[in-house]
């Protein structure tokens, strides 16, 4: 095992010189890779079920899903809303959002915006929604890892949250580089030692969290009310 994770390692160090020698943005990778990552994407479905279970998200509400990559929450979180909800997924990547596009296509509650999460603001939204002011909730997993500015992102998104709404964020972390993990950080351009979950406790009430053992380190999940 520990063979075949060093030769990973390895490849995923070439692949990592590659997009560096080329210059290819995270965006241009995440659009060439989309179809890798919508694999992957099962491998977090325990926790992702879980968490989405324990949000409290109701028929009605309007649910922003920052860095919605393939689409991986989108049926959850759309059934949770329902008919009258709205999900907006969001996603800087055209590759990814057509994947996720293809897979619910008959999906009316869903709107899928392609802009990036620092640009994001509620005259984007307006454009699917005339009347929409402020979101009931925003979800975002293995989205704060990879981000460039996420203090530009929380900032801006959390304008967007009404009084008392809910931000939450599933997200890897590893205190300790191990293959795997640097084999995600490489591959995904992510910084999984990065403790994304402070900017919930710092900024939030009601503060749920919880952590989930995997092979690259942890899955955390927090979730916390605007104040």
């Amino acid at each position: 095992m520990n063979y075949i994770l060093k030769k990973v390692h390895q490849k995923s160090i070439q692949i990592h010189n590659l997009y560096t020698y080329f210059k290819i943005s995270s965006i241009e990778w995440y659009n060439i890779i989309a179809g890798v990552y919508d694999f992957l994407g099962d491998f977090y479905k325990r926790p992702r079920i879980e968490f989405i279970n324990n949000l409290g998200i109701k028929q009605g509400d309007i649910v922003l899903d920052l860095c919605t990559g393939t689409g991986r929450n989108v049926s959850y979180l759309a059934e949770k809303v329902g008919k009258k909800g709205k999900v907006f997924a969001i996603d800087s990547s055209k590759g990814m959002l057509e994947l996720a596009r293809k897979r619910f296509y008959n999906q009316t509650n869903v709107h899928f915006i392609n802009v990036d999460c620092e640009d994001l603001t509620v005259e984007v939204l307006k454009k699917y929604k005339e009347d929409i002011e402020q979101v009931d909730h925003i979800f975002c997993s293995l989205g704060y890892s990879v981000m460039e500015n996420p203090k530009i992102v929380y900032g801006k998104s959390f304008r967007l949250l009404k009084h008392n709404g809910q931000y939450a964020i599933m997200d890897l972390f590893s205190e300790k580089s191990n293959f795997l993990s640097a084999i995600i950080d490489f591959l995904a351009f992510a910084q999984s030692k990065r403790k994304s979950w402070k900017i919930i406790e710092n900024n939030c009430k009601d503060i749920y969290h919880k952590r989930y053992n995997v092979m690259s380190g942890e899955i955390f999940v927090i979730s916390g009310r605007k104040k």
